[in-house]
């Protein structure tokens, strides 16, 4: 049903570009002065009005008739620290960019919302469009104190990535609503992802198989899938898979339940080998308690069918590696459409 909603020209939601140059652009300018700055933390609630976005209904109206924004709200913070992921520094990367799009749902609930259109608009667009968005949303991002202008270049590189992944999330939320759909359920997104006193090493890599059920749900793979077009339009297919999402990709395709969690008990030997039983059962009893009592019916299968730690893996392995192998082909898709020979002629 989704496909039907969410119509994609080579990975790309183009109703969403326009806003998405907007958004970088002003996120761009407000992370050059922090650089510049002597300042270790800035924070900004910029507002992006309808006259800011005037040319989108003026220039691109059949864009603007299929996702009609008028105002966008950005709660923005940048700071300087150090790197502390040390898979990020082993890859180089001393910076970090997130993005947050805010559900639509009521206007007081301090969401983004849908309102009637504003008679600011012209008299033609109204003819089309009685309601428009109200977008809310945060972006954040870290640099370290030392960092250099070539770091900031590929920092705003990677900002603008979070800025085309965060507007398909707006998009969806919004084609949905508009067709009637169901709302996204986030319950796989965020069940376990609480540490009920499992020891850190432990819960870590508990985490990381976590974070590949939360990096295969459907709507972040329409997001990652925007994102990656866009990186692929800047490097090559080396330099991508050396990124973070070209390794959590391999990781997918090559993700084997049996040896991830001979990996958790491993891990749990070299803490206290006595606890294995205890920290197992309460990994799933958690696992199972966060996603019953914050899931929406129906519930998953996949999740309810398994019996342990061990099983659940297992029920996740052929969805994880399916995704991986997905979000390789369109990889390779950009790669090949953005490809070119010595003489700079697409090949």
């Amino acid at each position: 049903m989704v496909k039907n909603l969410i119509t994609e020209k080579l990975g790309v939601a183009e109703p969403t570009l326009p806003y998405i140059t907007i958004v970088y652009e002003e996120l761009k300018g407000k992370t050059i002065e922090f650089y510049n700055s002597n300042l270790t933390k800035y924070e900004e609630k910029i507002v992006i009005n309808l006259k800011d976005m005037s040319f989108i209904y003026k220039e691109y109206f059949s864009l603007f008739v299929q996702f009609p924004v008028e105002k966008i709200f950005i709660n923005y913070t940048a700071v300087r620290k150090p790197q502390k992921n040390k898979e990020l520094v082993n890859l180089g990367v001393t910076y970090s960019t997130m993005g947050a799009a805010y559900e639509i749902g009521r206007r007081e609930d301090n969401v983004s919302y849908i309102k009637k259109s504003s008679s600011k608009l012209p008299k033609y667009v109204l003819e089309d469009i009685q309601k428009s968005l109200v977008l809310k949303s945060n972006f954040d991002v870290e640099m370290s104190p030392t960092s250099s202008e070539e770091e900031l270049k590929v920092l705003l590189n990677d900002l603008e990535d979070t800025v085309y992944h965060e507007f398909t999330h707006f998009y969806e939320y919004y084609k949905r609503l508009e067709s009637g759909s169901k709302a996204l359920d986030f319950t796989l997104t965020y069940a376990g992802s609480k540490n009920y006193n499992v020891p850190k090493p432990i819960f870590k890599l508990w985490s990381k198989f976590l974070y590949l059920i939360y990096f295969s749900e459907p709507y972040e793979v329409r997001a990652i899938t925007q994102e990656i077009s866009n990186k692929l339009k800047r490097m090559s297919l080396s330099e991508f898979r050396n990124t973070p999402y070209g390794i959590i990709i391999e990781k997918m395709i090559n993700f084997n339940a049996e040896e991830e969690y001979n990996k958790l008990l491993e891990e749990i030997s070299n803490y206290n080998p006595n606890l294995e039983t205890s920290i197992l059962t309460r990994l799933y009893n958690w696992y199972m308690k966060d996603y019953v009592s914050s899931g929406n019916p129906p519930l998953e299968k996949i999740v309810m069918k398994a019996k342990d730690i061990k099983s659940l893996m297992k029920k996740f392995e052929q969805r994880i590696n399916k995704v991986g192998r997905d979000l390789n082909r369109k990889v390779l898709t950009f790669s090949s459409m953005n490809s070119k020979d010595q003489f700079g002629i697409p090949l």
